[in-house]
């Protein structure tokens, strides 16, 4: 084995890290943030203290910086707030700021504009998603992307870093699972369509010596007919299917394996497996409906979603392109699941998940050497 590949064991042992380890940082310049910080003035501050003069000269002058700081970290942030990269970033976060937040901050002039409440909030809005995205460590979109680094035992220096050729080496644009869940749920409304769905055993169901054992239950007895099915409900062939294998009526499989959902000892749902891509897991699915009709209305309704996510794709970080195309996809799921296009999360800064998300791999690499691994050395106290 390699050095390169040697087991990276702590100083003192009982301990082993991953031979990866991950590479987070924000996805602007983490100096951004130094500039909301006026230079001087908090030392001009601290001339006044407990029982100070706050009308004198002094205080009149401190008072005329502190105002002429004001306007120009308005103006700064006005700035920030009119960055192509940042408002993308923002249409991500929470598309609506842009229109609710943002536009109307533009148009607004610092020193000459009243300085009310509102534009107060709307500096601190800001504000905070600019800290956000300069300083902290975020995996999530272009604006937060996650590297990766390696541990090599005979790396000469405790860290190194290798800056890449470019900020990001992929970029994704993927489906959030709910929102492909809740499209299936309509999909399973089609009667035809759930036919040829494989109606699959509950993992907790035992059939065994004429019986049918369930947790907690006294064993049930059930008919050869219902043994035969039950034990052909394994979630990859679909009643018609199970009918010519067991050479039976296929309306009396189907009736059977009714019977076996009621008792809730198999399901017949059009489930989504959780997987990146959830959307193609869904396609998979769908295309092995043989009944034509019934495939091609369920398809047709994922490409509507499809080419949304496509359009998103396509927008890159051109803000306008990119509100529009989320615009115009959470249309298209609103229409055809008759549900919110958002679904709720409950924090400040993303208040609701979106039907799309994207992903970041930046091109930054690292490889850590021995000279860090000794500064590890306190985890043996765990």
């Amino acid at each position: 084995m390699s050095d390169e590949h040697a087991p990276v064991l702590l100083p003192g042992g009982g301990w082993r890290l991953w031979e990866e380890f991950a590479l987070r940082g924000p996805g602007f310049p983490a100096d951004g943030v130094l500039r909301l910080a006026p230079p001087g003035l908090a030392e001009a501050a601290d001339k006044f203290g407990p029982g100070s003069d706050l009308s004198g000269a002094e205080w009149e002058a401190f008072a005329e910086e502190l105002s002429a700081a004001a306007v120009d970290t308005a103006r700064h942030l006005q700035h920030v707030a009119g960055r192509p990269r940042f408002q993308a970033a923002l249409a991500w976060q929470n598309p609506a700021v842009l229109r609710t937040g943002i536009a109307p901050f533009l148009r607004w002039t610092p020193g000459v504009d009243k300085r009310s409440s509102m534009p107060r909030q709307r500096e601190e809005l800001v504000a905070h998603y600019w800290q956000r995205f300069c300083v902290k460590n975020d995996t999530i979109g272009f604006f937060g992307p996650v590297g990766w680094g390696r541990w090599n035992p005979s790396a000469p220096h405790a860290v190194t870093v290798d800056a890449g050729r470019d900020f990001l080496a992929a970029q994704e644009v993927y489906f959030s699972g709910w929102a492909v869940d809740a499209l299936a749920k309509v999909l399973a409304e089609d009667p035809e369509l759930m036919r040829w769905i494989p109606p699959r055993r509950m993992s907790f169901v035992r059939c065994e010596d004429g019986a049918v054992q369930v947790p907690g239950r006294p064993a049930q007895p059930v008919g050869e007919l219902q043994q035969a099915v039950l034990r052909h409900c394994d979630g990859t062939r679909h009643t018609a299917a199970i009918a010519a294998e067991l050479d039976l009526d296929p309306g009396e499989v189907a009736a059977t394996v009714g019977e076996l959902v009621r008792r809730r000892w198999v399901a017949q749902r059009l489930e989504v497996p959780a997987a990146t891509h959830p959307d193609q897991a869904l396609r998979r699915i769908l295309e092995r409906v043989p009944d034509e009709p019934a495939r091609d209305r369920a398809l047709a309704k994922l490409a509507v979603l499809e080419r949304g996510r496509d359009a998103v794709r396509a927008a890159g970080t051109d803000a306008d392109a990119l509100t529009a195309a989320i615009g115009a996809l959470e249309a298209d799921f609103a229409a055809l699941t008759d549900s919110d296009a958002q679904r709720a999360k409950g924090t400040r800064t993303a208040p609701c998940r979106g039907l799309v998300y994207s992903d970041a791999r930046r091109s930054a690499t690292a490889t850590a050497g021995p000279a860090l691994l000794e500064h590890l050395e306190p985890l043996q106290l765990c």
